[in-house]
């Protein structure tokens, strides 16, 4: 892939292809990162570089790659890239910045992502304590109790059938 980029861009001064550093060493220095469905744009992102999600024929309701292309400005033609690119308009960052911000917290790796669901159950739980919820977390986990004694302890009822027990 390098080869052919690096062939495609040979007589542009303006544009460098290597892969000497890595996405992040790149983005701390670039101007902006273009990029389309990729994590360098969240690591771009992450790196306080701006951001812009390019794709001509983009169809919001097949949104593949959410996070990466969550980040930044979106352009869906050239004009629109280079108004972004210009800084022509900046009022158009981001319109689910929040949404963004909370999906990125993901890759903190201060935070303990297990234990942020195990609080999101507890607060569900306790907002539904009557309710629909516990009552089937309840039954469920009872009849896995169940399920699992019957299947360790039919080993010893009937010694011919018995299989070992994982």
């Amino acid at each position: 892939m390098i080869v052919f980029t690096k062939t495609f861009f040979e007589k542009n001064e303006r544009v460098i292809v290597t892969n000497c550093h890595t996405a992040v060493e790149w983005s701390k220095k670039a101007y902006c990162t273009i990029h389309d469905g990729c994590t360098t744009g969240v690591e771009a992102y992450l790196s306080g570089c701006k951001v812009i999600h390019y794709r001509e024929q983009f169809n919001h309701e097949a949104v593949i790659n959410v996070i990466p292309n969550s980040v930044g400005y979106n352009a869906t033609s050239y004009s629109e890239l280079k108004k972004i690119v210009l800084g022509e308009n900046e009022n158009d960052i981001l319109k689910n910045k929040e949404l963004c911000h909370m999906m990125i917290s993901n890759f903190d790796k201060t935070l303990n992502s297990f234990q942020r669901v195990v609080d999101e159950t507890v607060i569900t739980l306790s907002e539904k304590k009557a309710g629909y919820v516990s009552k089937k977390l309840f039954v469920h986990d009872f009849l896995h109790k169940i399920i699992s004694l019957v299947k360790y302890y039919a080993r010893y009822a009937i010694p011919s059938k018995a299989k070992p027990y994982i």
